[in-house]
């Protein structure tokens, strides 16, 4: 079985098709997926925290604040957390997408850092396996340097994702 990661790795077909919808209950079931379904704009250098107005898919296990775009594990444990933006075409610059768990120290887990692409979306992500305990706060947050504000931009097949799933004990 090949995970379709274009709609992202917790799309209904795949939970289906691999069984996550019945996961081992040694691992309880922990599983978020947010999407960003309309345009954010991203100021140019300046990091912001994306703000994800779909909730695709969340267990009871995980929490998710749309205000500020806060996901809460509520279970220690290993976990997969995979981020991705979609840029709006500009030439200028970089892009980076960033997975921390505080704002005010920030605990980097993962970045990608791209140049950017003049022709159709610049799409790419971050992904981190690591142990968190219960309570930690999970953020994703982008920055560009085109020189002026650019757009995480949707499309058909291209959205900001976030998702996250407990892996081990």
């Amino acid at each position: 079985m090949v995970l379709n990661f274009s709609e992202g790795l917790f799309n209904q077909s795949n939970f289906d098709n691999v069984g996550l919808n019945s996961l081992s209950s040694n691992i309880n079931n922990v599983a978020i997926l947010l999407r960003r379904i309309t345009n954010q704009t991203i100021n140019n250098n300046l990091l912001t925290n994306v703000l994800y107005d779909q909730i695709v898919f969340q267990t009871d296990q995980v929490s998710y604040d749309g205000a500020t775009g806060k996901v809460t594990i509520l279970e220690d444990g290993v976990y997969l957390i995979v981020a991705n933006a979609s840029w709006a075409s500009n030439a200028t610059g970089y892009r980076r997408v960033h997975i921390i768990t505080n704002p005010a120290t920030w605990n980097d887990l993962a970045q990608n850092f791209m140049d950017a692409s003049a022709t159709g979306f610049a799409a790419h992500g971050a992904t981190s396996i690591s142990s968190l305990k219960a309570g930690t706060e999970i953020y994703c947050y982008v920055s560009q340097t085109s020189g002026g504000a650019l757009n995480i931009s949707v499309a058909a097949t291209n959205f900001a994702v976030f998702q996250l799933i407990k892996v081990s004990l």
